[in-house]
């Protein structure tokens, strides 16, 4: 009988042990389109949430990394404004404690439009010249022109 209860006991801690691994890191990866990004990471077996930290690119000290607890969610999309530039990792979490840190990943979001700005007095050529040269597209000098 004592046997099986030592036997019974040793099941128990290795049972509670593997249950409270530490998660595996999760692997991140994003998609820039125009001014929307999405970031995402593939779910991590027996985790019980992420948590995605982020700071801005390029990097300017530990004072402005930033971080969300985004629980069982793992993506999030949105449109940023253009010329932002973060990066970005995740990492899980559970009952064993946190993972490591993802890969980091950075993103920047490339200006549009730039403005057209006509001033005769100084001899910039008229608005009529630059759409002539196919530089003026719905009132805006392509940026790739400046």
């Amino acid at each position: 009988m004592k046997k099986v209860v030592i036997l019974f006991l040793l099941f128990i801690c290795v049972s509670a042990k593997a249950s409270l691994a530490v998660p595996t890191a999760p692997v991140l990866s994003l998609t820039t389109t125009g001014v929307n990004e999405s970031i995402s990471w593939a779910v991590v077996p027996g985790t019980t949430g992420y948590k995605l930290f982020y700071a801005p690119y390029p990097y300017t000290g530990p004072e402005t990394i930033g971080s969300i607890d985004m629980r069982t969610q793992t993506n999030l999309s949105g449109d940023l404004w253009d010329g932002s530039a973060f990066y970005v990792e995740v990492k899980a979490y559970g009952a064993g404690g946190e993972s490591n840190f993802s890969n980091i990943e950075y993103f920047v979001i490339p200006p549009t439009k730039v403005g057209v700005f006509y001033y005769p007095w100084y001899g910039n050529p008229s608005v009529n010249e630059l759409v002539a040269q196919n530089q003026v597209k719905d009132g805006f000098l392509a940026a790739e022109q400046w």
